[in-house]
């Protein structure tokens, strides 16, 4: 019900806090999948991973754009939190999807060192979501 009077961007943060909840349950199949050394389902859980982080990032990308476009809707403090978090993240999300898109490719091997990679990744990411909803996400929710 409350759902109805939600502003667009309440929706959006609680689509994207959605997607973080898919991304963080994700990257737990992935470290059950190396632990078990189930390769199948390792290469499927990462395919996934790959697929929705991609595509939350795009989503946000592009959100995040129209939002600076109109000045309506966006105030100047969050206007300067969404710059500052566009230019922190960039070489991190860079990262993040050259990252995947390798292991996904298989142009990683699937050993002990990738493992100790993607636990480091996904460090940095899980840090960035908690950073993002607790500063971001609540000042784009009372805008």
């Amino acid at each position: 019900m409350f759902g109805l009077f939600l502003s667009k961007n309440q929706k959006r943060v609680k689509k994207w806090q959605k997607e973080h909840r898919h991304i963080l349950d994700l990257v737990h199949e992935v470290n059950s999948a190396y632990l078990d050394a189930d390769t199948v389902k390792l290469k499927k859980a990462l395919s996934r991973l790959e697929r929705v982080t991609v595509a939350h990032l795009m989503d946000e990308d592009v959100a995040l754009y129209h939002l600076m476009k109109d000045e309506k809707r966006i105030d100047k403090e969050t206007e300067a939190m969404v710059v500052e978090f566009i230019q922190s993240f960039k070489k991190t999300k860079q990262g993040l999807i050259a990252f995947l898109d390798h292991a996904v490719k298989g142009k990683l091997p699937l050993d002990d060192h990738f493992f100790a990679t993607f636990k480091e990744t996904m460090r940095v990411v899980l840090k960035r979501i908690d950073f993002e909803e607790k500063n971001l996400y609540e000042k784009l929710k009372r805008s």
